[in-house]
């Protein structure tokens, strides 16, 4: 495999140069923005999990600039290992100290949705949704997490809800992005990345609150 193949995704991106996608690359700015987030509330309430976020956040927003600036292979694992550790991290958080499931259990179903979504963005047809079918899992995940804190009436729905609603908008946008080429030659992605910055500093909302009240 040649890790230096060019690759060219986005609206944006009409050349191989560095800064042929600038939106899509500065708007990544989003991301270490919302790390900022969790490392404020980390550093006057020290807890792992708030660390762990706020890092990882930070990882996302590197690893998404090096893609839409060098894009090609090595920088397109860049961006989406990031991703995916934040992904499983959350889910993993969400049932072990929000839901109480059991260890056994949350770990059954964190290897479960990773194997699914690792399989589903292998063979997903890039051509369908622009690709937005690899972040399926994780979007029909998060609705299920909101469905059984709803059921439960947990102070933190709410936060739940507004997450699936930001990350419902950033797919919409995400996938627009080559459809609306001719309409909206920056394209739409870099909507992706502020929606979704947006989402990844209101997960680190949900952690500090659920930690907050659990040590009241």
């Amino acid at each position: 495999m040649d890790w230096l193949q060019s690759i060219d995704f986005y609206c944006e991106r009409v050349g191989p140069h560095f800064w042929a996608e600038p939106l899509n690359a500065l708007s990544n700015m989003g991301f270490i923005a919302a790390s900022f987030y969790g490392f404020y509330r980390w550093w006057s309430f020290k807890k792992k999990w708030l660390l762990s976020f706020a890092c990882l956040s930070f990882i996302v927003g590197c690893g998404s600039f090096l893609f839409h600036t060098f894009a090609n292979r090595w920088s397109h694992l860049a961006d989406i290992i990031p991703i995916a550790l934040f992904m499983v991290s959350f889910l993993f958080f969400t049932q072990k100290e929000i839901l109480k499931f059991s260890k056994i259990k949350t770990s059954l179903l964190t290897g479960l949705f990773l194997v699914v979504t690792v399989l589903v963005e292998i063979y997903q047809p890039r051509h369908i949704l622009n690709g937005s079918l690899g972040y399926l899992p994780a979007f029909l995940t998060l609705l299920g997490l909101t469905y059984l804190l709803a059921k439960k009436r947990n102070i933190l729905n709410v936060h739940f809800q507004l997450s699936t609603l930001l990350f419902a908008g950033s797919l919409f946008f995400r996938t627009l992005d080559n459809e609306l080429c001719d309409l909206i030659p920056i394209g739409t992605h870099w909507m992706w990345h502020l929606l979704n910055s947006a989402l990844l500093t209101n997960l680190m909302v949900i952690t500090y609150t659920h930690q907050k009240l659990e040590d009241m």
